[in-house]
């Protein structure tokens, strides 16, 4: 490639029948202006490049970063998840295990109470039947007594207490 110095210092043969040697020079003299433009601009945009590049490494640097911080964001997400779910399941089980214990204490109070019941009423039929048999006593009693007088005994058979 041509430098602006190389340009500025190229002469050329004389030749009688050649070109205007100003017209050249400020042929040359213009180029030179033009090149050195055009590199000075070329500079300058490979500077921008540069800075553009250094930009699009920062913001890939900072892309892989959020990439990164995502996974581990949903992986955490996952994580709480499952826990979550783990201890729903737990709180469950706990609460099924705890209505189980609560049916059985209610099944064997309600045993307990159907015996006492059962108990109740077989103790309410003795009481029954030795009232009964303690009346008849009295009545054969009283029967006794009244037939010994020679006095009748009344019916008692159509009366109800």
């Amino acid at each position: 490639m041509l430098t602006p110095l190389e340009i500025q210092n190229k002469e050329f043969k004389r030749s009688l029948r050649g070109y205007s040697e100003l017209e050249v020079d400020e042929f040359l003299d213009d180029v030179v202006r033009d090149f050195e433009a055009l590199i000075r601009e070329n500079a300058a945009l490979k500077d921008q490049v540069a800075r553009m590049d250094d930009r699009l490494e920062q913001y890939t640097r900072i892309e892989e970063t959020l990439k990164r911080a995502l996974i581990s964001a949903e992986e955490a997400a996952g994580d709480m998840r499952a826990a979550a779910q783990r201890e729903a399941e737990l709180i469950t089980r706990e609460a099924h295990e705890h209505a189980r214990r609560q049916i059985e204490v209610a099944e064997k109070e309600c045993a307990v109470a159907h015996e006492m019941m059962t108990k109740a009423r077989h103790e309410y039929v003795a009481f029954l039947a030795r009232v009964k048999a303690e009346l008849r006593a009295q009545l054969d009693t009283v029967s006794q007594l009244l037939s010994s007088r020679g006095e009748p005994e009344p019916d008692l058979k159509g009366e109800q207490a």
